[in-house]
């Protein structure tokens, strides 16, 4: 089957730079997810994948932008090619999470257009999707994981 392919944002306190964090998420369900991110901060990135099965219940989860799709089947191929990614420590005002989600999107969109909707690799169109999330987060409204799977 076909998962929701999409960037998601949490609420990201005392970051020099930044005020949301970004990943790249799979969604199974509202509640299981197959997370794609950067762990650690400026001087110790790393790339990593994660199973989630309470996503929906993480308290800093501020909604996310569909950027595509991926079969489920794919997600270990996924998982794999954005070690392709490159990881830059040390540069905190040049390379964040936000950079390598929008490079990992333009890498997945190279490797197999199916994937990544077009346009999506922008990471001002990302933003603007984040921003109308964030205030539908805001207000109490349905975000992304309740309107692709709803009760």
């Amino acid at each position: 089957r076909d998962l929701p392919l999409a960037v998601f944002q949490y609420a990201l306190e005392g970051h020099p730079t930044l005020t949301e964090y970004w990943n790249i998420v799979a969604l199974k369900s509202r509640e299981e997810a197959v997370i794609f991110e950067l762990a650690g901060n400026a001087n110790t990135y790393t790339y990593i994948t994660k199973e989630s099965t309470n996503f929906n219940r993480i308290p800093s989860l501020r909604g996310g932008a569909r950027v595509g799709s991926i079969r489920e089947d794919r997600i270990p191929w996924m998982a794999e090619t954005l070690k392709q990614v490159e990881v830059i420590r040390h540069e905190l005002h040049r390379f964040d999470c936000q950079v390598w989600v929008t490079n990992a999107l333009r890498l997945l969109r190279d490797l197999d257009e199916t994937i990544v909707m077009k346009g999506m690799t922008s990471e001002s169109a990302i933003r603007e999707e984040l921003r109308q999330e964030m205030e539908r987060w805001e207000v109490a409204d349905e975000t992304l994981e309740e309107r692709e799977y709803p009760e």
